[in-house]
């Protein structure tokens, strides 16, 4: 069960019936879309944008195989409702992300960058793709989820706008 602030009262009767903490919550977080499409794509990297995840993205993502057929149904090749953005240091994946659009606003998903390749802005650039495409599209805020605990993400969104709205966790039955 997910639990935000709204579902306080829940979380408490849930735990009187034997819910424990899951795994780790998010920060939901939102941000104006125009002051982000000006992100600096990084020297020497390449930019690839597609509709569908290739196996290069999947492979940075850390998905098993049952959840990359899940995620394919979702997503791939929905265009022009989602983009998949890859950031290639030579031939290899070094950052990913993918966005969807709904009702003018721009949901970003799946951030990862590879750890050799992390604080060279390489999220910032696949933050950038996402919003020239969706402002392209006529977009104007985006949002994005962060796990709680991953301090240096939530650092970087804040210091590209994004504001957090609410927290939220998951509880599930012991057993």
């Amino acid at each position: 069960v997910r639990l935000t602030p709204l579902s306080a009262d829940l979380g408490d009767a849930l735990a009187a019936r034997r819910y424990r903490w899951w795994r780790n919550g998010a920060s939901v977080m939102t941000g104006d879309l125009a002051s982000l499409t000006g992100l600096a794509e990084p020297d020497g990297h390449i930019i690839v944008t597609s509709p569908a995840a290739d196996d290069a993205w999947y492979g940075l993502s850390g998905h098993d195989a049952e959840a990359r057929a899940a995620l394919s149904a979702m997503f791939d090749g929905r265009s022009p409702r989602s983009l998949h953005v890859t950031v290639c240091h030579g031939e290899d994946p070094a950052a990913i992300g993918r966005g969807v659009l709904h009702d003018g606003h721009l949901a970003i998903f799946g951030m990862e960058t590879a750890p050799e390749h992390r604080r060279r802005g390489l999220a910032k650039a696949v933050i950038g793709a996402l919003a020239r495409w969706a402002v392209e599209a006529g977009a104007d805020q985006a949002t994005l989820q962060v796990e709680t605990g991953n301090d240096w993400a939530h650092a970087l969104y804040e210091a590209l706008g994004f504001t957090d709205r609410y927290e939220y966790t998951y509880v599930a039955l012991a057993r």
